[in-house]
């Protein structure tokens, strides 16, 4: 099954969920190996993805972590993910607007990226900055 996948991503031919589900949640498991991946990924770069792929594919991906509920933070929610982009400024930028404008804004980060460039340590110094 996983070489019909690649051969029908290949062809250019849309990929159901049940595959794409398949594919990506048999890669975290271990059962797709790492070739095999980057013959998908190629094909999805070379002939691209509907939008009913690139929906199926988030939703797999959400679904493939843990969940966080913030239903008891009232009024609108976003999260402006940082990867620790060095000499990220996006957040920056973008933080003080959003809050200004009353949504409850979350930063997030992955723990092994933090160093002295990335957003979130940016973000907490300018914060213990401005409060001191």
């Amino acid at each position: 099954m996983i070489v019909d996948i690649i051969n029908k991503k290949r062809l250019g031919l849309e990929l159901t969920y049940k595959e794409l589900s398949f594919f990506f949640n048999g890669y975290l498991k271990g059962d797709v190996k790492d070739y095999q991946m980057s013959s998908l990924l190629m094909a999805i770069c070379i002939n691209g993805m509907t939008d009913e792929e690139i929906f199926s594919l988030t939703k797999i991906f959400i679904d493939s972590g843990d969940i966080l509920d913030f239903s008891e933070i009232p009024g609108i929610k976003v999260d402006k993910h940082s990867t620790g982009g060095v000499g990220d400024k996006t957040t920056l930028i973008i933080a003080p607007i959003v809050a200004s404008l009353g949504v409850q804004l979350r930063l997030f980060c992955v723990k092994s990226l933090l160093r002295e460039q990335s957003s979130l340590l940016m973000v907490l110094s300018l914060m213990v900055n401005t409060i001191v």
